[in-house]
């Protein structure tokens, strides 16, 4: 069958040879445009004549003509090469030739009219040598098969593959404008907004063409067009691959522009979709610099440095450049291909995100799902969302509030390896030093002295050190200044709480240049005391002091002589032997500490600034950046940490390598950086509390726990130790165990007047409630964690508790109460900063205004939403942010804006890897391929869906996907299957006790398909038991199937009447969903019962209105039966040859969608309107091929279907 020519106002499919648009009238095929050879055709028609080729040639700009308008031949010239026409010539009678537009390897291109069709085309004229290889010219009319599937405004129109006076050529459509390399070579580097402008539309040329399996594979600036209205066209699909004949491959010849070719190109790997997204990068940069990323001094070192080498960063040559725009750039250039955008769409949909716009149509106008909940149970229904969205939403906002910032861990490995703590080892503290002169530019020491000596004295498997953060919390908890003379009491107690059995401490006072160090080593296990003391005559031998030093403690350990001979091989000192630098740097340390990030960084900056090379300075210059939400000053300050790294001892590097990882969101290597120190250190309990951290943000909770449970034996009393267990917990389903840590951590938090502590908790304890069941505990819990965190001025806490507040609010039937709550918590993020908690707020008070019908309210905070989480690279959030926005689309009928972001769901869940998320995704999708009618699409993803639920094994999302695909059987026309797959379904629920929403809609599909097969007595009692379950519900969805598969059971057994009253009565339910798909199914039902009823002629304007809403919304299901209906009413009315036109239109939708049944009834209306003209020809071809289709239902269903009052006419006429 023809390819169908798309309408680009209301989307209906056309003949490909018509002008206008058979449904609206609007134009379909533009004039006035102009179509370019590609100059690199001579280059691979070379190769193809036989050509030796060490490298690509160079390619002279001469050797093709360009221009914004056709320079035409001389009338009566002589061609200068074979296969050239002269102006004024009419090519086969029909195509009069204008004047020549270019010429290159596989002929010209030239400007013609076409006579017959009175308009301008272009064609493309084939040398004679190319069409002497048979097996090129057979894949080119290959290709030319997949290009002219394209039907795209962004891709250039193939109309014909012909021949004439012994010439073969193409037409294509002919557009007026310039090509991209004209523009950049006329105007040099474009504005940002006019490239990305161009990329977008690119992109849905792409993806329109990779859709239907075409790859461009010479994409480049010389095959982009842009016409005078700015609308932008690809060209020269297919071309490159079309000439890829086995004597080419054999000799290794390369395909492709060398400047535009991808790493897998130039290698001679297979290429996909993703080697057009390279080349698109490519484009890109070259767009907004005026230059490309690579450069060699020939094409060949051009072409192989890609292969090694990342692209030069693109702010390198304009600093301006946003830093988003930056990063779509370089992720289309990656050298690995799993690496970059998987997809056109992809790029596509995180350029309008992030320029705040609604999202380009790249596809047909698709039906969209919605996320419901009824009676608090998760549920899918028709044409439902179903990700466990709210269960979701509900822990990451929780989370904003506790879990750790800027962990967002989401692969890894197992912890196997890491060894265990040895149970004997020994433990050390060391307090902040005090200083005992009072010289202000001392102060650092204070920190500083404890920091290195911690360092210097090394850790092992005989001795844990408490780390320095830990210290300084334990001084929090008690209240205590750093340096501070402390008594005998205290010491114990600060020993106490670190679950140390040795403390260091001591002064440093300064003597003219002198600087003396005193210290003190108590070891209270064995009731011991060392008093120690070090001097460096200047600041410039402070290290070695401290060296010194640190050698005394470990003699003054009780540890084995082998235990510090270990000690020693794993300590260290900081990486600079400039004091100012370490004075920069501790100084930093304690205002990160504190809170203070902005000082911090300064410091950091400064300490850098006095050492380049002080690696660990970078790393925490890095680590500062990041929480200031500076992403990419971040990375790049963490990258030199890295390259300094090279060479410092392992517990160093290690350390910079974890810091690195968490910035890069590199879980992977992460963990191995985190193991690796503990390798060398593995009593240090906070290694194993950061390493039990990122695997709590992996989901390998067994994991977290492990370790936190080691960190926790090491040191009980940590407070964010015993919270970050409650929290894997509460994540890992155990809520109700997680009370026990989280009131232990209560506990400590108010022995120790810990307000921080205290808040966080309550918090942690709210949300265990939440889960519980037990709202009025949970709130209380959260009020009383906001009052204190608005005492200390915690404000980001207190916007995660009226985030928490809000959520309670609702769900108790107060919106009111709950948009003030997340009001405030907005407007609290906004002004502090916060990002990530921004973007999650905004999304859950969208959803609050969805939920109130005020969908464009909803729109704008999830886009608002949607744009944060990519600029910080928030992915986990931003899938939940686009299938929220799908789903404001979709309860507003706007079913291709739908698509759009439910698709780009799924290609992050994908990346994220969660099965039952994946399975979400693919199922909503599926949905929209339904009612589309892409049967074969809504099925290949309902069985992605299903396999992703038997890897989450989760039983009953298995059944729902199986009840689904029975759904796309019954609409192919496969009702044996569509019964089988609904009783398995409800085997499932019913072996699960499973009686819910999901059950009582299977179950009334087991009704309707049960009428499909023509056993219309067994159908009613179970339609029966479904509408009273329905109702039972009060599920005003649910009710509308059951009573539309009623209605069906009714018109099948042939009492129309009957049918139309339940149809009515749907068509009540449906409208009072909400859902504009169950109301177009209703009426199209209606308007079935009322044809069957003898009221056909009468329907006709019905008819009319209902097909243009249908085509509206790309309902191809409704279309066909409309068709179908209004095909039945004219020739009821005595106008076949209208009849025949429907007909034919309703046969083409029935064909794409795969529908047996519909296209069985289609053909037997063309007979009849053929019958009707006297042309027995026709009726015996159509009847012939609708008796075939009826034979294809009656073996695989038997007999029952063609006693259906739809088809028994059919069967009686063969």
């Amino acid at each position: 069958m023809a390819p169908k020519l798309e309408c680009p106002r209301c989307k209906a499919p056309n003949d490909p040879n018509l002008e206008q648009c058979s449904a609206c009238g609007a134009a379909l095929q533009e004039g006035d445009r102009t179509a370019w050879l590609s100059a690199d055709e001579v280059q691979a028609l070379d190769r193809h004549r036989g050509g030796a080729v060490d490298e690509p040639p160079r390619i002279s700009a001469d050797e093709t003509e360009w221009g914004a308008s056709p320079a035409a031949a001389p009338r009566g010239s002589v061609p200068s090469r074979p296969g050239l026409l002269e102006a004024g010539a009419v090519l086969g009678g029909r195509y009069r030739i204008e004047g020549r537009l270019g010429v290159g390897g596989m002929g010209a291109v030239y400007k013609a009219r076409d006579l017959e069709l009175d308009r301008d085309v272009a064609l493309k004229v084939i040398r004679p040598e190319l069409e002497a290889d048979p097996e090129v010219l057979a894949r080119f009319k290959q290709e030319i098969i997949l290009a002219r599937e394209i039907t795209h405004r962004n891709v250039v129109r193939i109309f014909d593959l012909g021949q004439a006076d012994g010439i073969k050529f193409i037409s294509m459509e002919f557009i007026a404008g310039q090509d991209l390399t004209g523009i950049i070579r006329e105007r040099g580097p474009l504005p940002v907004d006019e490239a990305t402008d161009i990329v977008e539309q690119v992109c849905l040329a792409l993806d329109a063409a990779h859709q239907q399996g075409v790859v461009h594979r010479d994409l480049k600036p010389q095959n982009v067009m842009i016409d005078s209205d700015g609308r932008v066209v690809v060209m020269d699909f297919g071309i490159a691959r079309s000439l890829q004949s086995s004597s080419m491959t054999q000799t290794g010849a390369l395909l492709g522009t060398p400047d535009y070719m991808s790493p897998e190109q130039v290698k001679g790997e297979p290429v996909d979709a993703r080697t057009d997204i390279f080349a698109l990068g490519l484009i890109y940069y070259e767009m907004l610099t005026g230059r490309l990323p690579y450069t060699g001094d020939t094409p060949m070192a051009t072409m192989f440095k890609r292969t090694q080498v990342k692209a030069t960063p693109v702010r390198d040559f304009k600093p301006d450049l946003p830093p988003f725009v930056s990063d779509v750039i370089h992720r289309c250039l990656e050298l690995q291909v799993h690496k970059r955008y998987q997809s056109a769409r992809e790029i596509l949909q995180d350029l309008t995100a992030w320029r705040g716009g609604t999202a380009l149509t790249i596809g047909p106008t698709v039906r969209a799902l919605r996320p419901t909940t009824t009676a608090g149970s998760k549920r899918l229904r028709r044409g439902v969302v179903v990700a466990a969205a709210v269960a979701v939403l509900a822990l990451i906002a929780a989370a904003v509030a506790f879990w750790p910032r800027g962990e967002e861990v989401r692969a890894g490995q197992s912890g196997a390896g890491v060894p265990a703590p040895a149970a004997d080892a020994a433990s050390l503290a060391i307090l902040p030093f005090r200083n005992a002169t009072g010289d202000p530019a001392l102060d650092w020491l204070g920190d500083g002295l404890a920091e290195m000596l911690r360092s210097d004295v090394g850790q092992s498997a005989s001795l844990r050190t408490v780390s320095s953060d830990r210290v300084h919390q334990i001084l929090r908890d008690l209240r205590l200044v750093p340096g501070a003379q402390l008594e005998e009491v205290t010491l114990r107690r600060i020993a106490e709480f670190g679950n140390a059995e040795t403390l260091v401490w001591g002064q440093f006072a300064r003597l003219g240049e002198q600087i003396r160090i005193d210290a003190t080593v108590r070891d209270f296990e064995r009731h011991s005391t060392v008093s120690l003391k070090a001097e460096a005559a200047s600041e410039s031998e402070l290290l070695a002091a401290i060296g010194s030093l640190a050698a005394e403690v470990r003699d003054s350990l009780a540890v084995s002589r082998a235990g510090r001979r270990e000690l020693e091989q794993q300590a260290f000192l900081p990486s600079s032997e400039s004091i100012a630098a370490l004075r920069q740097y501790n100084e930093g340390l304690a205002l990160l500490r504190a809170g203070n990030n902005l000082e911090a960084v300064t410091r950091f900056e400064a300490s850098t600034q006095e050492d380049p090379t002080f690696a660990l300075a970078h790393s925490r210059l890095a680590q500062t950046y990041d929480r200031l939400g500076r992403s990419e000053k971040a990375s790049e300050a963490s990258r030199r940490a890295v390259e300094l790294a090279e060479g410092l001892p392992d517990a160093e590097r290690y350390l910079i390598l974890a810091q690195n990882a968490s910035l890069a969101g590199d879980d992977e290597a992460g963990i191995d950086a985190y193991s690796n120190l503990l390798r060398m250190h593995p009593n240090d309990p906070d290694l194993h509390y950061e390493l039990g951290v990122l695997y709590e943000g992996q989901g390998d909770f067994d994991q977290a726990r492990e370790q936190l449970g080691v960190a926790l034996q090491a040191d009980p009393r940590n407070v964010t130790a015993q919270l970050a267990l409650g929290r894997v917990l509460i994540k890992s389903g155990s809520a109700q165990d997680a009370l026990a840590p989280l009131n232990q951590a209560l506990s400590l938090a108010i022995q120790a007047d810990n307000a921080e502590a205290k808040a966080n908790t309550l918090q942690a304890l709210g949300v265990a409630y939440k889960f519980l069941g037990r709202p009025d505990d949970a709130l209380a819990n959260f009020r009383e964690s906001l009052a204190i965190k608005r005492e200390i001025g915690d404000r980001r806490g207190a916007a995660a508790s009226l985030s928490e507040i809000a959520a309670l609010q609702r769900l108790a039937g107060d919106p009111d109460g709950a948009r003030e709550s997340y009001n405030e918590a907005i407007a609290i993020r906004r002004d502090i900063g916060d990002d990530q908690g921004l973007g999650l707020l905004l999304l859950r008070r969208g959803d609050l205004e969805a939920a109130g019908g005020n969908s464009e309210q909803a729109l704008a905070d999830m886009r608002e939403a949607l744009r944060i989480q990519i600029e910080i690279g928030d992915e986990l959030n931003q899938a939940s942010s686009l299938t929220s926005i799908g789903t404001i689309y979709d309860q507003r009928g706007e079913y291709s804006e739908s698509l759009i972001y439910y698709q780009r769901a799924l290609s992050i869940r994908d990346r994220l890897g969660n099965p039952s998320e994946i399975a979400d995704a693919l199922h909503n999708i599926a949905e929209t391929y339904t009612c589309l009618g892409r049967y074969r699409e809504a099925q290949d993803h309902y069985l992605r869906a299903l396999e992703q639920r038997r890897i989450a094994t989760d039983e009953a999302g298995a059944a729902y996907e199986s009840y689904s695909l029975g759904r796309v059987y019954s609409y192919q026309g496969r009702y044996a299957g569509a019964l089988a797959a609904v009783d398995e379904a409800l085997e499932i629920f019913r072996r699960l006790g499973n009686t819910g929403p999901w059950y009582v809609e299977t179950l009334a599909f087991r009704g309707s398909a049960l009428a499909l097969l023509g056993r219309f007595d067994e159908a009613a009692p179970v339609l029966e038991q479904a509408l009273g379950l329905a109702r039972g519900l009060g599920d005003d969805a649910i009710i509308a199937q059951a009573l539309t598969f009623s209605a069906d059971r009714e018109f099948y057994a042939g009492r129309a009447a009957a049918a139309e009253r339940l149809d009515r009565q749907a068509v009540e339910a449906a409208t009072a969903s909400g859902d504009p798909y169950l109301m177009l199914t209703a009426r199209a039902n209606l308007v079935r019962d009322g044809r069957a009823g003898g009221k056909a002629a009468a329907l006709i304007p019905a008819i009319e209105g209902l097909l243009r809403e249908a085509q509206s919304r790309g309902a191809k299901v409704v279309v066909t039966s409309c068709n179908l209906g209004w095909s039945a009413a004219l020739l009821a009315a005595g106008k076949p040859a209208e009849a025949e036109e429907q007909a034919r239109r309703a046969l083409g939708g029935a064909e794409d969608m795969g529908a047996l049944a519909l296209v069985a009834q289609s053909h037997y209306l063309l007979a009849e309107a053929a019958a009707a003209q006297g042309r027995q020809a026709d009726v015996a071809r159509h009847r012939a091929e609708a008796a075939r289709l009826l034979e294809q239902i009656r073996a695989e269903a038997g007999d029952g279907p063609l006693t259906r009052a739809d088809l028994a006419p059919i069967a009686a006429a063969l």
